[in-house]
């Protein structure tokens, strides 16, 4: 599954709308539309049978998942495992991270800088990212009907050279989407 689109693009002109369909206990579905991301492309997930099928127009592939909640419209529906998406590459991201936390005079030890400087080095990569192994993580979090929130974590299956393990990637910012259609 990829994420995020294959084609390079500049985040300011990225168009991204999330459309997600997931089976409640009682079989209904429910759609989401959530707003423009950073990669400018359509991304379609649906919850059905533990599963949360993610489908980006060129990829389609399924993680495992599960959904809590009631049927009220108050629910959160968890998937995770591993999935190709367009990330950064690697040795680019440790370059970026590494001159951010030299100008900044931290270490990797400060994990708040660490975290900050993750995402601006990812914010400024990711256009010219490329498809990458990677541990994803996929919430979507609807506490008020007719509202939902899609958290999205990509962690890298190797290690970097600035901390020593696996960079996790969080999507920044989450995205507050609209429930299109409710059962």
């Amino acid at each position: 599954m990829i994420l995020f689109p294959l084609r390079k693009m500049n985040i300011a002109q990225t168009a991204f709308l999330v459309m997600l369909t997931t089976a409640n206990a009682n079989g209904a579905n429910v759609t989401f539309s959530c707003p423009e991301g950073e990669a400018g492309s359509k991304l379609l997930l649906s919850y059905a049978n533990d599963a949360l099928s993610i489908a980006d127009g060129n990829v389609t592939t399924s993680l495992p998942a599960t959904i809590q909640g009631d049927a009220a419209g108050i629910f959160t529906v968890y998937g995770s495992g591993p999935m190709d998406a367009t990330m950064p590459e690697p040795a680019a991201m440790d370059a970026c991270l590494s001159a951010k936390l030299k100008e900044q005079g931290v270490t990797a030890d400060d994990k708040d800088m660490l975290a900050y400087d993750s995402n601006a080095c990812r914010v400024e990569l990711i256009p010219n990212g490329t498809i990458q192994k990677v541990q994803a993580q996929l919430t979507l979090t609807s506490i008020d009907k007719g509202k939902a929130t899609l958290f999205i974590q990509r962690q890298y299956l190797t290690p970097s050279t600035i901390t020593g393990l696996p960079l996790q990637l969080d999507e920044f910012p989450t995205r507050n989407c609209d429930v299109v259609l409710m059962p």
